[in-house]
């Protein structure tokens, strides 16, 4: 059944609360110049800061890779599967973050619900039953450990 925004009592309340967080004022003490805090776009920026390893592991490897020359002294600690998947581990929480916030929703799961089996057809002539095995695995383990992502408390920020 949809009902139409000025008739969502509880959906206005929900919005409430959340301004109510974002602004640091108890739901009794509301004022119509109440502004979100500085410390709420402080963590944000804080948040989007981590990922600068991104932008240094795209520029030595991609933008400015043209010899090992160019990329000497430019090496990124450390990038792989794991970093790789903290870095979207933070902007999946991100984007939920400020989608609630700012926009009324969130961002929602990050990797889609298949309505088959998104392997049936691997083995044919793509890959072998062993491999096909390692993938759905490694699908499922990534499934399990993205699916609370989206579930971020705001004060978690």
């Amino acid at each position: 059944m949809w009902v139409g925004r000025a008739d969502d009592y509880f959906g206005a309340e929900a919005r409430h609360v959340v301004f109510d967080f974002l602004s640091g004022t108890a739901s009794d003490d509301r004022k119509k110049d109440d502004l979100i805090r500085d410390a709420v776009f402080d963590a944000l920026l804080l948040r989007t800061q981590k990922l600068k390893k991104i932008d240094d592991h795209a520029d030595v490897h991609f933008a400015h890779a043209a010899t090992s020359i160019s990329r000497a002294g430019r090496a990124v600690d450390k990038w792989g599967s794991a970093e790789s998947t903290d870095a979207l581990r933070i902007l999946t929480e991100t984007a939920e973050l400020v989608g609630r916030w700012f926009l009324g929703s969130g961002f929602g799961g990050v990797l889609a619900y298949p309505q088959y089996d998104q392997f049936l057809h691997l083995d044919q002539p793509l890959a072998n039953a062993e491999t096909i095995q390692e993938v759905t695995e490694r699908w499922e383990a990534f499934r399990d450990e993205s699916s609370s992502w989206n579930l971020i408390n705001d004060v978690d920020l």
